[in-house]
């Protein structure tokens, strides 16, 4: 197995968790919303952290690279 398919599975393992709590926390705010103050940085942070996530992942779950030739792990 080359480096990509024994990164690639916890990193995408990782990126799922880190997806499914943010969402979370969306959920409990919006089931909460009379008791809960918003305030628009955290909303802001929060939309920023899931489009990263779903873009990363998506990103890793490809074949095992990008258009430019680089696999997931690859940070350059």
């Amino acid at each position: 197995m080359d480096a990509f398919g024994s990164l690639s599975v916890p990193v995408s393992i990782i990126i799922g968790l880190a997806l499914a709590q943010l969402l979370q926390g969306l959920r409990g705010i919006a089931l909460h919303r009379a008791r809960v103050r918003l305030c628009w940085p955290v909303l802001a942070w929060s939309a920023t952290l899931t489009l990263i996530c779903v873009q990363t992942r998506g990103r890793c779950s490809r074949s095992g690279s990008t258009r430019s030739g680089r696999s997931c792990s690859s940070s350059r």
